[in-house]
């Protein structure tokens, strides 16, 4: 997987390792930015309810009962990836389309991309092969570089920020995963 953050004068290439590199329980970081998770599995369950209660569109209550589902997915793979880690067994690996793995994601921080008035326009080709991962592993990249993408517009005007996520597939079965932001890139002095 190439994963790429195209800042408009520094690109950002990472490169994923899917093995664990014998990091101990206390070490992992990607369980601190969860506890949310389950918070706003709670706070939508809730808005569900009120949903349900009101007079209001129901046709709402499917789309908050969709992103419930992702989020407790999403905090399911977590505690079954720290369940791997403490136990010290070989990671599993998992079928993935990365389209829908992108989507999640989004859905996941749909809440500070509408806080911050970013736009995110995705362009995903449909023929990506599926391919072998650990879901968290990619989750946590995503959510990373899209988070970077965010905090780099914070200066930009409200319409002027745009997040756009590409995927194609290169060298016959390689996947690429492109994700480009409005901000001004990194300033030359820091590069």
């Amino acid at each position: 997987l190439y994963v790429s953050n195209n800042a408009p004068t520094l690109p950002l290439l990472v490169d994923v390792s899917f093995q664990d590199e014998g990091a101990a329980a206390g070490d992992v970081i990607v369980a601190n930015g969860n506890t949310g998770q389950f918070t706003a599995i709670a706070t939508n369950a809730d808005a569900c309810v009120r949903l349900m209660e009101s007079a209001g569109d129901k046709s709402r209550v499917v789309e908050v009962l969709e992103k419930i589902g992702t989020q407790a997915r999403h905090a399911g793979e977590v505690i079954k990836h720290l369940r791997q880690l403490v136990r010290k067994e070989k990671p599993s690996l998992s079928q993935v389309d990365v389209n829908k793995l992108i989507r999640d994601v989004i859905l996941l921080i749909k809440s500070e991309i509408d806080k911050n008035n970013v736009t995110v326009r995705l362009e995903l080709d449909s023929s990506l092969p599926m391919i072998a991962v650990q879901n968290i592993h990619i989750d946590q990249v995503l959510i990373n570089l899209i988070k970077n993408g965010i905090d780099a517009m914070r200066h930009k005007e409200a319409n002027q920020r745009f997040l756009f996520i590409e995927t194609s597939v290169y060298n016959d079965n390689k996947i690429k995963v492109t994700i480009k932001d409005s901000g001004s890139g990194i300033p030359e002095h820091i590069s």
